[in-house]
């Protein structure tokens, strides 16, 4: 089959399309873009019910399972709690003094925690939007992973020293 013809024509790169297509390498080049084309078009048309975030780079992303909500880390140092029914903004979060770069939704509560480059973890309540409590720990540099445990306040966080840390 097609392996057959690259391997006895020694055909690389380009030179491969018109074999699959039986045509000139520019006219493949040219249906290959064109496909290319209409499969992001319909991408984009199946991308209607996409939420649109203008706030800088989202750096990460949980679901709230208590409701139909989700939190957002961005670039901005900033978190934001969503409704994920409407796709409208509940509220932003401030604290961190640089990018999120992780955030991790309770299971069982409203509440939420976020870390970042700036090497804290903060611990938020979703519903009024307050920081509950700060963990500060420049000494493990920039925060890369939490987790919440189930029914608790237990945090575990990971960062870049690579130690994992509970705070309780």
């Amino acid at each position: 089959g097609r392996f057959k013809r690259f391997r006895d024509k020694g055909l690389t790169g380009v030179a491969r399309l018109p074999v699959l297509r039986y045509q000139r390498p520019r006219d493949a080049l040219k249906a290959l873009g064109e496909r290319k084309f209409q499969e992001q078009t319909e991408a984009i048309k199946a991308a209607k019910n996409t939420l649109k975030v203008r706030f800088g780079s989202v750096r990460a992303i949980d679901y709230a399972q208590t409701r139909l909500r989700f939190v957002t880390g961005h670039g901005d140092g900033l978190v934001r709690y969503w409704n994920a029914d409407s796709g409208k903004l509940i509220r932003p979060l401030a604290g961190h003094l640089g990018p999120v770069n992780t955030v991790v939704a309770s299971s069982t509560k409203q509440e939420a925690a976020s870390g970042g480059d700036d090497g804290t973890a903060r611990y938020w309540d979703l519903e009024t939007g307050a920081q509950l409590f700060l963990l500060n720990q420049r000494f493990g540099g920039p925060v890369r992973a939490l987790a919440i445990f189930p029914g608790s306040k237990t945090l575990a966080v990971g960062s870049d020293d690579g130690f994992v840390r509970l705070w309780d």
